[in-house]
């Protein structure tokens, strides 16, 4: 996976409800795939809000979810006031 690739999971894990939960080959790729992930988050601070995470129950699978936001959304309403 080039780097342009990276970028575009991790455009797509930002723009999709929770995040993406990536297959790999192998708990090996998994973890590469991890680690280079790591290095374009670090290259470029846009793509903060993503955390990333080998699965408990399989070693396989990259888990790239968003983290929570600070403020209310839509799903996450303020208490009313009063």
């Amino acid at each position: 996976m080039n780097k342009s690739s990276r970028i575009e999971l991790i455009l797509d894990a930002l723009n999709s409800p929770l995040g993406l939960l990536v297959e790999a080959d192998s708990p090996e790729s998994a973890k590469l795939l991890q680690n280079q992930l790591y290095s374009v988050m670090r290259d470029d601070p846009d793509l903060a809000g993503i955390s990333l995470s080998i699965s408990r129950t399989n070693p396989c699978q990259l888990l790239v979810m968003k983290n929570a936001q600070a403020g209310p959304d839509e799903t996450h309403p303020a208490p009313a006031e009063g």
